[in-house]
């Protein structure tokens, strides 16, 4: 890590000033990783604080210059690292990483590193000799940094081939081969000519390179054409009828969090269809709020209008769609900003939410709502939809199998909805009045999973929220409520249909 060591040069400290800084920023690095692992994993990998450790473990040792006095002690600190960073490899499977784990490799390529400077092992002629100073693995070290930059792009992007032995090994070739080739190109010519070396040079480049790549990514074509966009920022949502109708009278309330706002496609046309009118509400549970203990007053403010609007205007029908498995599916000993159900344990949080719903059904029913429609959780993908879907077309992957490898599995998707089921269930059994929606089963086209995408279109916008397309999917299933609503209330549409 050159730029901290830089920067402390230009502080002109001292070197043991300089190198007990970077201790104290590792050790300070090291301690944000820890705690931030258990408060918000995503910060924990990807953010600079939690991840600047490991780079400041080599600053230190490039700075202090540190070595074994004798050529055992070096003998024995490379051969120490050596089984760190092979344990490292082999033995992290099933750890919680970065945190206190990334210490391990760390240490192990400082003792490795600090313990061949020098070693007489380099010029030896024994069989341990021969293997750690092959001009293989020094080929390896010298291109090492080229392979750390194509390896994951290789892996993410090829993700779907890794199954197959003799697919992983051509992938493997070519980073090898790609890694190579910009060491010798690009990487080589940068570091040794001298050009690159004057910043009147460098710094316009780095920023034409920048806003090269700024213009490229903002006109790149979305291959998928999904014009959906997610916001919860609208508080309130009118649709007009196609008919003429009472303004005082909305005959049927939707409500839920960003999922439902994800299938207003459908409820747009079926509205129109049909000569209804309506309100969508863009809420979330108010059961489920953020860990400082408090209802943020936006969401507050919905639920009293829309409670309000229950109780002063005539309502036939109310359906609501939620992400159950959100506020239910939570690990309530790791905090997060995320909002969800605050609680002392899941069963608690379980009882919350259905406690919760069964007092807004008893307000809609005391009200003279007629049908109360509750969506049943959604399947969700294995993965980033769209992403695959466009490898899937570009390298004419079978739709079966990506189905079969990314839709999530039946038996997965019933233990993961097993609470939220059972809660919609009581409620249904609870209250005349209340009907599920099982829309998962419009995606379902084998036994085993459900469908992530069809031949011309993906079904979601991301890992679990539908899709232009997707929603379409369930158009049968709502124009059935829609129709018994219009039938109830004697609309035009209706009469005209029958």
């Amino acid at each position: 890590m050159q730029m901290p060591v830089f920067l402390l040069k230009k502080l002109r400290l001292t070197v043991q000033k300089t190198t007990l800084l970077l201790c104290l920023l590792c050790v300070f690095s090291f301690a944000s990783s820890a705690f931030f692992l258990k408060v918000n994993p995503k910060f924990a990998f990807y953010m600079l604080p939690a991840r600047a450790g490991e780079l400041l473990i080599g600053s230190i040792l490039a700075f202090s210059e540190w070595s074994p006095s004798t050529p055992n002690r070096k003998t024995a600190c490379l051969i120490l690292g050596l089984c760190l960073m092979i344990f490292s490899v082999v033995g992290f499977e099933n750890s919680t990483y970065p945190g206190l784990w990334a210490l391990i490799p760390c240490i192990g390529a400082f003792l490795f590193i600090s313990g061949n400077t020098d070693n007489p092992l380099r010029h030896g002629s024994s069989v341990f000799s021969k293997i750690l100073y092959n001009k293989f693995f020094i080929i390896i070290g010298v291109i090492s940094y080229s392979l750390y930059l194509w390896h994951w792009p290789f892996f993410v992007f090829f993700s779907f081939a890794l199954d197959s032995a003799l697919y992983k090994c051509i992938i493997i070739l070519c980073i090898f081969l790609l890694s190579f080739l910009s060491w010798k190109y690009i990487e080589q010519p940068v570091r040794l000519k001298q050009i690159f070396k004057k910043r009147k040079v460098l710094w316009p480049l780095f920023l034409l390179i920048f806003a090269a790549l700024f213009s490229v990514a903002d006109r790149m074509d979305n291959p998928l054409n999904l014009n959906l966009t997610l916001s919860d920022t609208q508080p309130l949502t009118a649709y007009k009828p196609h008919y003429p109708y009472n303004p005082e009278q909305k005959q049927i309330l939707i409500l839920g969090d960003s999922h439902a706002l994800a299938q207003s496609l459908i409820y747009e046309q079926l509205f129109e269809k049909y000569g209804l009118s309506g309100q969508f509400f863009s809420v979330k549970p108010k059961a489920c709020h953020e860990f400082e203990e408090k209802i943020p007053n936006g969401q507050t403010k919905l639920w009293t209008t829309l409670e309000n609007t229950i109780k002063k205007q005539q309502t036939d029908t109310v359906i609501l769609i939620f992400r159950f498995t959100s506020y239910l599916g939570f690990d309530y000993s790791l905090k997060s900003p995320a909002l969800r159900i605050n609680a002392p344990d899941a069963n608690a949080g379980a009882v919350l939410l259905y406690n919760e719903f069964a007092r807004f059904i008893e307000l809609c029913l005391a009200n003279g709502v007629k049908n109360i429609c509750i969506q049943a959780p959604l399947p969700e993908p294995r993965c980033w939809v769209p992403a695959v879907a466009y490898k899937y077309r570009l390298f004419n992957i079978s739709l079966q199998n990506l189905n079969a490898k990314f839709g999530e599995k039946t038996a997965d998707y019933r233990q993961r909805t097993k609470e939220a089921q059972n809660m919609l269930e009581k409620l249904q059994r609870q209250y005349s009045g209340v009907s599920i929606i099982n829309a998962a089963e419009q995606f379902l086209s084998a036994k085993e999973y459900f469908d992530i995408t069809g031949p011309s279109a993906v079904y979601f916008l991301d890992d679990d929220h539908l899709s232009k397309e997707g929603s379409l999917k369930l158009l049968p299933v709502y124009d059935g409520i829609f129709k018994q609503t219009a039938k109830r209330l004697n609309l035009p549409a209706c009469s005209a249909d029958q």
